[in-house]
């Protein structure tokens, strides 16, 4: 599977996450939140399919910086937010999980047309 579809299905997921996020909380925020992040990551990965150099470091860095996102917050405070509900650590969990994949995924490639 190409960087690039994993990213898609990564932006994806994201968005099922939202969903659910709403579904639990009865509030919009986790869509939008999650649909900005979405859009982000679906736009890197069009530069990606397109072999953006730029595309690919901003990739990284996205990836990067999601990833400690999601996995501070299944372990660290949320401050300023209510108690979580049970199974919030599965959603940011898996979350993280997907985004770690995706990261090795793009630094993978990335090597590999370093190597060539």
């Amino acid at each position: 599977m190409s960087p690039s579809s994993v990213l898609k299905a990564l932006a994806v997921f994201v968005v099922v996450v939202g969903v659910i996020g709403y579904v639990r909380t009865d509030s919009i925020v986790p869509i939008i939140i999650n649909s900005i992040i979405c859009m982000i990551t679906w736009y890197l990965a069009i530069m990606l399919s397109r072999k953006e150099s730029w595309g690919r470091r901003a990739a990284i860095i996205w990836l990067t910086c999601t990833s400690l996102l999601y996995t501070y917050m299944v372990f660290g405070p949320m401050a300023g937010h209510q108690e979580p509900k049970p199974g919030y650590w599965i959603l940011f969990g898996s979350m993280a999980l997907f985004s770690i994949v995706a990261l090795v995924s793009v630094m993978r490639e990335k090597q590999e047309v370093v190597e060539s």
